[in-house]
């Protein structure tokens, strides 16, 4: 008989402009706080890749046509498994709702920015996001695992090409 291991599932998607060179940030106040990219929790009755595409039109506005899936980042705590789905996508259409909702609010921000923050300002930062980031800007495919977060453990790196 297997334990009951439950597993929290979300994602996360960089939305990247290639014409201007620059990502959508949310700006995050709820649970997770400061700069991320946007997502959310899969549903049922959804696949991960409609859950993330979901995720950013209610926190955007955007209506994106595909992702393409390039990590995963998942941990062991008390209450089970978490893992975030990430995916990026620069196929997208609509303007960004810059009204903040309940989990904060969202801009366009240049990619060069975003870098430099992630260097010289990295408090702005979500928790780990720095970690999260390298694997949305780096080709193939990456894992990201660590045994338990809250003790601040480094995520070990696994990469697929």
């Amino acid at each position: 008989m297997k334990p009951n291991f439950p597993a929290e599932i979300t994602n996360m998607v960089m939305v990247y402009d290639k014409q201007r060179d620059m990502v959508v940030v949310e700006d995050r106040k709820k649970y997770w706080t400061g700069y991320a990219f946007p997502g959310g929790h899969a549903q049922a009755g959804e696949s991960l890749a409609e859950s993330a595409i979901r995720e950013v039109y209610e926190e955007t506005g955007l209506k994106l046509k595909n992702v393409q899936a390039c990590g995963l980042i998942h941990w062991e705590c008390a209450d089970g498994k978490y893992l975030v789905h990430l995916y990026r996508s620069s196929d997208f259409e609509g303007e960004l709702n810059r009204q903040a909702s309940d989990e904060g609010s969202v801009e366009w921000v240049p990619l060069e920015q975003l870098k430099n923050i992630r260097i010289h300002e990295p408090s702005r930062l979500a928790e780990y996001f720095g970690d999260y980031l390298r694997v949305f800007l780096d080709d193939g495919y990456h894992e990201l695992y660590a045994l338990d977060v809250q003790d601040d453990v480094t995520p070990v790196d696994f990469r697929y090409d």
